[in-house]
């Protein structure tokens, strides 16, 4: 079973600073302590008449908590965390186990490991490091604005059509890539390239401010990719906000 991918439409949590944390003087991203994914998985048995039922837990370092039990189901949203609360003696996030149940009372299980990191559009990741590559097309007219409900309370604003943001980053089998963008009012379509190809176009437009959300999510293959955001340039909507970018960071071994 690889890694749950991205839950697009859903919201990623607001970063906590260091600041706030420990009082350390370092203005780092922070850690986003929910990223909203989704677990899906597949099934079937040798007696067609009988409906597979599927538990779903939650497992820590510390314990586990059962997030379905015995359901009809084949996919559950999920929420992991680029916090990593163990050196503190806190709890810390290490995958999903999915458990089979068969008419006869026969079990079989399946692992997704958890692991995400929430890289902010400057290129910050947690602790301060730089874990990729960020950096806008030459004469791309990108501005920064800070707003609270921003993630790291910062995000790359252009009005331009045609500007682009880049990320690159390896990845491991299984791994996934998310975009956060801000949608609200004003805000119109971006198109998404993977190693310049275009992939999708998604759309920042929303009545009301909505911040932080997970517009594309895509399963990567092993090694090295550029994502990258180029404004389209909506008629009348020529604002879009790319506020942070999401990389699973553990590896599936089923893939």
């Amino acid at each position: 079973m690889p890694q749950p991918g991205f839950r697009v439409g859903g919201q990623i949590g607001p970063s906590e600073r260091w600041t706030q944390l420990y009082g350390n003087p370092y203005d780092g991203s922070g850690f986003t302590y929910e990223v909203p994914r989704l677990l899906a998985w597949g099934g079937s048995d040798d007696d067609t008449s009988c409906q597979l039922t599927y538990s779903v837990t939650t497992e820590y370092d510390v314990g586990e908590i059962e997030e379905a039990s015995h359901e009809p189901i084949t996919q559950l949203g999920v929420t992991d965390s680029d916090y990593d609360d163990s050196f503190f003696g806190g709890a810390t996030i290490s995958g999903w186990r999915v458990d089979a149940h068969d008419c006869s009372g026969n079990t079989g299980s399946a692992y997704a490991p958890a692991g995400v990191s929430v890289v902010q559009e400057s290129g910050r990741s947690p602790y301060g490091r730089n874990a990729s590559a960020v950096s806008s097309a030459p004469g791309a007219a990108w501005s920064t604005v800070v707003r609270e409900e921003l993630s790291g309370g910062e995000a790359l604003a252009t009005t331009q059509s045609g500007a682009t943001v880049s990320y690159t980053r390896t990845y491991a089998a299984g791994n996934h890539f998310g975009l956060v963008m801000a949608q609200g009012p004003g805000h119109g379509a971006a198109e998404v390239l993977v190693d310049g190809a275009r992939v999708t176009t998604v759309n920042t437009y929303a009545p009301d401010a909505r911040p932080r959300r997970i517009l594309f999510d895509r399963l990567m293959t092993r090694g090295t990719h550029t994502v990258t955001v180029r404004n389209r340039g909506t008629p009348g909507r020529q604002l879009i906000e790319v506020d942070a970018f999401l990389a699973g960071t553990a590896c599936s071994c089923d893939t």
